[in-house]
C-alpha cells in the first residue's frame, strides 16, 4: 500500500519563492549583457527549482509485507517493518523525507527514526501495525 505525502502551503511557497528569485536574476544577467552566466543560472536553477519538484511529485511511502520503504525524490530508505520500534504522531520541524509539519517519527533499528509525512496517518500507522 502506498501513502502520498501531504503537503504544507509552505512548501508550494517555497518552489515560488525559488522560481521567482532565479526569474529575476535570470532578466539581471541578461541585462547586464553578460550571457555567459546564463549557463550557470540553468545549472543553479536545476537545482533551486528541480528539487523541489522532483520531492514534490516524488515523496510517498510504500508499506508492503516486511519493508517501509520511503522515496523521495532521489532519496531512499528502506526499513524493515521487524525493526520498527514505535510510530509517534509529532510536529517537528527537523529534517526528514517529509513535505508538511504534521508528521510521523518512525523510531527503528538502534535508535535510527525518519519523519515522514503521510498524507492519511491513521491509516498508515495502521497498515505498518498489521
Amino acid at each position: 500500500m502506498t501513502f502520498r505525502s501531504k503537503v504544507d502551503w509552505w512548501y508550494y511557497a517555497i518552489i515560488i519563492a525559488s522560481a521567482g528569485s532565479l526569474g529575476y536574476g535570470t532578466y539581471a544577467v541578461i541585462e547586464t549583457g553578460v550571457t555567459s552566466m546564463l549557463w550557470f543560472m540553468a545549472i543553479i536553477s536545476v537545482f533551486a527549482v528541480g528539487l523541489p519538484v522532483w520531492l514534490l511529485f516524488g515523496t510517498n511511502y510504500t508499506v508492503t509485507e516486511e519493508t517501509l520503504i520511503v522515496r523521495s525524490g532521489p532519496f531512499r530508505w528502506r526499513v524493515e517493518r521487524n525493526s520498527i520500534r514505535s510510530l509517534q504522531p509529532c510536529r517537528s520541524p527537523l529534517s526528514g523525507p517529509a513535505l508538511s509539519l504534521d508528521r510521523v517519527e518512525v523510531s527503528y533499528g538502534n535508535g535510527q527514526s525518519l519523519l515522514i509525512s503521510p498524507a492519511d496517518i491513521p491509516n498508515f500507522m495502521k497498515a505498518i501495525q498489521e
